[in-house]
């Protein structure tokens, strides 16, 4: 996301205070979508859901970004979920208050596209188009792969990697 659409969407954000806190048991740790989670107050998650999880943008202690999923816990209760990396990244600790501006998520991808992919995408119209057609939740996941890699060379093979596999899927569909 670009600085001027992050100041754009912070017009049309919320802000509260919760606490960070961790799922008691390795079950949850799928359902949370990572082992850390914060409390959405009711009437906020209320402005953002539809019945759904909802893509949202957390600026959590007006310092680390993260795009995120407001998903309900069921009576009311409402959690975004955070992995390990998350909590390192924004220097959290367990149990700390912290102040969450958030907005809703309209990037196609909810997440930042990897300069590397974006290229590889960017030279490859089949490839894109391909891209494009794939569901949202796997296309993050995808992002996060080539994102975790930690030298650009790595990225740019994995980019690379992900347009030849969504192609071969594709042309496994079509026979």
């Amino acid at each position: 996301m670009n600085p001027n659409s992050i100041q754009n969407s912070i017009h049309d954000s919320v802000e509260f205070t919760t606490r960070l806190d961790c799922v008691g048991d390795q079950q949850s740790v799928y359902f949370i979508g990572g082992l850390y989670h914060i409390a959405v107050p009711a009437e906020i998650a209320q402005i953002f859901t539809t019945g759904r999880p909802v893509r949202v943008v957390c600026l959590l202690n007006n310092v680390y970004e993260r795009h995120g999923a407001i998903k309900s816990k069921g009576e009311g209760r409402f959690f975004i979920g955070f992995g390990k990396k998350v909590v390192e990244d924004a220097g959290l600790e367990l149990g700390q208050e912290l102040t969450v501006r958030m907005w809703r998520d309209d990037d196609a991808h909810g997440l930042d596209l990897p300069e590397e992919l974006y290229e590889v995408l960017e030279t490859d119209d089949e490839g894109k188009s391909l891209w494009n057609a794939v569901p949202p939740g796997r296309r993050r996941g995808w992002i996060r792969y080539v994102n975790d890699a930690k030298s650009e060379t790595k990225r740019i093979e994995r980019a690379l990697f992900i347009v030849d596999k969504v192609k071969k899927e594709a042309e496994t569909k079509h026979r």
